[in-house]
């Protein structure tokens, strides 16, 4: 029996001596594959514009479908599939702001030029 904050193997419980063969965050599959095959972002780009947002459903389904397709093409394809199946915009925005620009965000800055000060009472234990 292990005592409260201790491990329940201590063999197995990773320590300053004890560390992982490959420690941190795996990279995802996508970025694996860009980093094996030296693709730019250009090459993605055009995946998205070209053949992601001109194609209908069908279209997609049958490029998924194909093995003569590049990786590439077909991963995004996937993707993009799944995310409208479930009705998650998240990745779909992603590519869009890749493929087209991120629109641009601003913050407005204006002030009346009036400043409040507010006095609290303290109160005392």
């Amino acid at each position: 029996m292990y005592k409260p904050g201790e491990s329940g193997n201590p063999a197995t419980q990773f320590s300053k001596d004890h560390q992982p063969k490959n420690p941190g965050r795996k990279p995802s599959i996508l970025k694996k594959f860009i980093q094996e095959t030296d693709i730019g972002s250009d090459d993605i780009n055009l995946v998205i514009k070209n053949i992601i947002f001109e194609k209908n459903q069908e279209e997609l389904q049958e490029i998924l479908e194909d093995k003569q397709q590049p990786m590439l093409v077909r991963i995004f394809i996937r993707a993009f599939l799944e995310d409208f199946k479930r009705g998650d915009l998240t990745r779909v925005e992603t590519l869009a702001n890749r493929a087209i620009g991120k629109p641009r965000e601003s913050i407005d800055l204006k002030h009346s030029g009036e400043v409040v000060y507010t006095v609290l009472p303290a109160e005392i234990k």
